[in-house]
């Protein structure tokens, strides 16, 4: 469902647990998930619109071989390397 704001046009909406989440970006699917992004943070939901990995990553890419490239800048550090389809990072390396 299409939306418009003063910056950029939308193209999905996800409901999750009853909860219509509106996406600001998202990217190809691969690997049956795509990269999604709800205000601030990059997420990933498979082809029946449900998210299966919360927005959390400040930036990520598409699956590729079952890993994607993902990285969380928080205040204090920056985590950046390999996540699994559970969100889960297999290989990191952190800056402080």
């Amino acid at each position: 469902m299409p939306f418009t704001n003063e910056q950029s046009v939308s193209h999905l909406c996800v409901n999750r647990n009853k909860i219509v989440i509106v996406l600001n970006d998202a990217q190809s699917f691969n690997e049956n998930l795509a990269p999604v992004k709800s205000s601030d943070r990059w997420g990933y939901i498979n082809k029946n619109n449900e998210v299966v990995i919360d927005f959390k990553y400040d930036s990520c890419t598409i699956f590729r071989n079952g890993l994607a490239y993902a990285w969380i800048n928080s205040n204090d550090y920056m985590v950046e390397g390999y996540i699994t389809k559970a969100g889960n990072f297999i290989w990191y390396k952190e800056k402080h």
